[in-house]
């Protein structure tokens, strides 16, 4: 089959990893695959659909994130309407957050796959006809993670996890458009272009609030060190000129993260990279590993630190003591050159305003040179969405609520002007210390910085929409 795999997103901020090892999985079962990263913000459904239909595609793929919903949803309806022949089908974290609810969502879909589909979706596809029904002696109750709509309604089967990810095989970076991405403010870090890798799947840990374990069911896997740095030679290869690590908790186990720096320096890469994306966390790190990190190659590590409130840190599964978080981040950050960056959320549903000034006094205490502050958004499937849900405290939200840097619900307290107005804050007061300033302007350039600055403070004032 001719098969189409499409990141609908306004733009291509970094390699679709997950689209990769899902076109290696359908190449070794045969078929013909292209990659099409992005999809909106440059082809609207319509034309999108006409340009499947031309280049006939008997399946199209769309890898949906909870963000872009309503651009999968006119995507699925062209389609429908101007190439019907084809295969409608939906993956991807947004997917597996709502499990079976996603067909009632996605009505114009013809299947979705939750979790990870590199053995689900070779075998959906060697089990139905081209009228997309099951094939006699097929039984699509036997393909892992499927949702599917049966006589007596949906049904979704268990999810099953991928042990061996070595048997992945490797990326296919001749369909990745290695010059494509890097186009939009904050698709690069310290004006590197964002290259995502991963050395693990999964992650133990589960904080109330965040899919990985949803995606992972609170379990971590690994690629072999081999395997990672044999991706990243053709990395360096193509002319990539830097990498981030894209894992959720890269340094969870450390004993495989060792290994894995000492396979990189071992092979004498020189290749700079990073854990600044997702970010690890600051329990999982000592000034040991942080000086092998660095002798490999490691800029810059961000950790999620989340809240300077005790009590909030507790409702989302963050079981420390904030003035203790502090001190000991200060002195991993302290131990080593690279740059150390400290990531917080502010809008959890309890939150009051003295968890919000408590988290300021934190931010004050933190000799760092950089600091991120999010906004909270109800990632389907995580405990504290499905409390909103049974309490019935979540309504219909926006696309736009999904991207930390809007306020998807007001606290019990706290309406979304205010807390955009103290994300502003927070943001102003951290780097308006001349130390984080300037190292900002050296590292990013004026005008990344006044650019980010104007959109932050036209989303606060509510000018942007």
């Amino acid at each position: 089959m001719r098969i189409l795999l499409a990141a609908p997103f306004p733009y291509r901020l970094v390699t679709p990893l997950g689209l990769g090892y899902l076109a290696t999985a359908l190449r070794r079962a045969g078929h013909d695959v292209e990659l099409k990263n992005p999809v909106t913000g440059r082809d609207d459904p319509g034309a999108f659909a006409e340009w499947c239909r031309r280049r006939g595609f008997d399946v199209v793929g769309l890898q949906v994130m909870t963000s872009e919903r309503n651009s999968t949803r006119a995507l699925l309806a062209a389609l429908r309407d101007q190439h019907p022949k084809a295969l409608r089908l939906v993956g991807g974290p947004h997917v597996t957050g709502r499990g079976i609810q996603i067909l009632e969502e996605l009505t114009d879909a013809h299947y979705a796959l939750c979790g990870e589909a590199e053995l689900s979706l070779p075998k959906l596809l060697g089990s139905i006809d081209r009228r997309h029904r099951p094939l006699p002696g097929k039984r699509l109750a036997d393909i892992p993670g499927l949702v599917y709509r049966t006589d007596k309604g949906l049904r979704q089967n268990p999810v099953v996890l991928i042990e061996d990810l070595d048997s992945l095989g490797p990326l296919p970076w001749d369909l990745f458009d290695i010059e494509g991405y890097n186009e939009q403010p904050g698709a690069s870090h310290d004006r590197y272009p964002w290259y995502w890798i991963a050395t693990s799947r999964g992650c133990p840990y589960s904080c109330s609030y965040c899919m990985g374990h949803v995606l992972g069911q609170g379990r971590m896997r690994f690629y072999s060190p081999k395997y990672i740095v044999d991706e990243i030679e053709q990395m360096k290869r193509l002319g990539i000129p830097a990498l981030t690590l894209a894992d959720d908790t890269p340094t969870a186990d450390r004993r495989h993260f060792v290994e894995f720096c000492l396979e990189l320096e071992s092979r004498g890469l020189n290749m700079p990279w990073d854990i600044a994306g997702n970010g690890t966390r600051f329990e999982t790190l000592d000034e040991e590993l942080l000086q092998l990190m660095e002798r490999t190659g490691c800029r810059r590590v961000a950790v999620a630190m989340e809240s300077g409130s005790a009590r909030i840190l507790e409702r989302f599964g963050r079981h420390y003591d904030p003035w203790q978080a502090v001190r000991r981040i200060n002195e991993l950050a302290q131990s080593t050159h690279m740059g150390f960056e400290v990531f917080f959320m502010l809008g959890h549903p309890d939150e009051t305003d003295t968890d919000v000034f408590k988290t300021l006094k934190i931010l004050l205490a933190l000799r760092v040179d950089r600091a991120a502050v999010g906004l909270f958004s109800p990632w389907p499937g995580t405990p504290i969405t499905n409390e909103l849900e049974r309490q019935g405290r979540l309504p219909a939200l926006p696309d736009k609520s999904f991207l930390y840097k809007y306020a998807a619900l007001p606290t019990r307290t706290i309406s979304i002007r205010r807390l955009r107005f103290y994300q502003m804050l927070l943001y102003a007061t951290f780097f308006a210390r001349p130390g984080q300033a300037s190292k900002l302007f050296r590292e990013m350039g004026a005008k990344f910085v006044f650019g980010s600055a104007a959109r932050l403070l036209s989303t606060t004032l509510g000018l942007k929409k």
